[in-house]
């Protein structure tokens, strides 16, 4: 009772702080607001435009653990001055991390895909293009979409809706042909467009200096979603793949294969977890079913 008590007291002590602070708000304060928000703004962009982000966020850590410290052993003037710069500190850390914070959120929500039999096989008419384009070096970008909506990438293409066919994809890629330019999307075991235009991520540091704009446009798409992007290089003929963000380069014919195998098992794996949870919780209601007709 008195946990609850004290619950309801807390509420409503913040409830009326809040209406107080509401009641008091000024069109002053909102330009107050929208000034700090912009010059909070401009510093991040001013910052990665000098690369100097990786320097501010390890500051920013510093800051973090000084203001613990400054607490533990009751630093005033430090203490005083860490409150009063918390509030932009979050802020200013929420849009300075905001990649990560999306690519967090999203892999808690992200959900593997179940690839079909009918996807199965276009893996296989797939893989017999890529080496056909690796032999002849023919540069290539092929997006496998999973869980995670492509759609915007798509929309800046040529739409297809085509079966996987290893004369087609050769036949996109081809130099000089029409939409040999840009990204291939596979969705559902088809070709759902061609000529596809993907946003470049900033400095990435896990692609190496000698990897073209293929190579780095593998990587972005594969941050910011959970697709599988697979690259052959028109210089060297050689066949890669970038998976969260991490290019894996100079895959032989098995590692290949061994990548479609993976993406279909991982799925497998998963589904058969859900259907074996499913099984539990319908047994679970069942017997509560026949409970309530006793």
């Amino acid at each position: 009772m008195c946990a609850i008590a004290f619950g309801t007291d807390t509420l409503s002590d913040f409830l009326n702080a809040l209406g107080t602070g509401l009641r008091n708000f000024r069109f002053t304060d909102a330009i107050d607001v929208i000034i700090i928000a912009f010059i909070l703004f401009w510093l991040v962009n001013f910052f990665r435009k000098l690369g100097a982000t990786q320097l501010i966020r390890g500051l920013l850590l510093v800051l973090v653990a000084a203001y613990m410290v400054s607490n533990i052993f009751e630093l005033t003037m430090l203490s005083w001055l860490f409150d009063k710069l918390l509030v932009s500190g979050f802020i200013f850390i929420a849009v300075l991390f905001q990649p990560e914070l999306r690519r967090a959120l999203d892999h808690l929500g992200r959900q593997r895909k179940n690839f079909s039999q009918e996807e199965s096989s276009a893996f296989e008419e797939l893989s017999k293009a890529l080496k056909n384009l690796a032999k002849r070096s023919v540069g290539a970008l092929v997006l496998i979409e999973r869980s995670e909506s492509l759609q915007d990438i798509i929309d800046t293409g040529v739409h297809i809706d085509a079966l996987v066919a290893p004369e087609l994809i050769e036949n996109i890629f081809e130099d000089k042909t029409p939409l040999h330019d840009g990204a291939l999307i596979i969705r559902n075991g088809r070709i759902e467009a061609a000529s596809c235009i993907i946003p470049l991520m900033n400095k990435l540091q896990n692609v190496p200096q000698q990897f073209g704009t293929r190579h780095r446009a593998a990587v972005s798409a594969t941050l910011k979603s959970d697709c599988i992007a697979i690259i052959v290089s028109e210089e060297t003929g050689r066949i890669s793949y970038a998976k969260e963000g991490i290019l894996h380069s100079g895959i032989d014919s098995v590692q290949l294969a061994n990548l479609f195998k993976s993406m279909i098992e991982e799925s497998s794996a998963e589904n058969q977890q859900k259907t074996f949870f499913k099984k539990i919780l319908n047994k679970f209601r069942k017997e509560d079913k026949d409970e309530q007709k006793k």
